[in-house]
């Protein structure tokens, strides 16, 4: 989509909203407080318009929502401190023109089937 196809900021964003809370009927249920779950059940969740689940080339809000919960990246943003914080990283430290980063992986990392994370498993190509 480029730049022509995008909203006027004129135009109105409410109508959508009022919509949405229009459906809300009488009677209806926030679901509970949740505190009679299960704590070592599965959760299943179905996914709509999954394209791509490989981290380097997610392109959409879904892919990126779906591989946030599969995949860690390097470095986070953490959002109580307002900075980049390592992540599956452990840290990370920069030459003196910052044209070349190294990435120590953290200690102890493992895949979902247990295989050791290592350095070649964040190379492309």
């Amino acid at each position: 989509m480029g730049p022509s196809a995008a909203r006027s900021s004129a135009a109105p964003r409410w109508p959508p909203l009022s919509a949405l809370a229009a459906c809300k009927s009488e009677g209806a249920s926030d679901g509970g407080s949740g505190s009679d779950g299960q704590s070592d059940g599965t959760l299943s969740l179905s996914v709509v318009g999954l394209s791509c689940i490989d981290p380097y080339n997610v392109q959409d809000d879904t892919d990126i929502s779906v591989c946030r919960q599969v995949f860690d990246p390097l470095m986070t943003y953490d959002f109580k401190k307002d900075e980049v914080v390592p992540c599956a990283a452990e840290s990370v430290s920069a030459n003196g023109d910052g044209t070349v980063f190294t990435f120590r992986i953290r200690q102890g990392a493992t895949f979902h089937n247990g295989d050791k994370v290592d350095a070649a498993a964040f190379q492309r190509g």
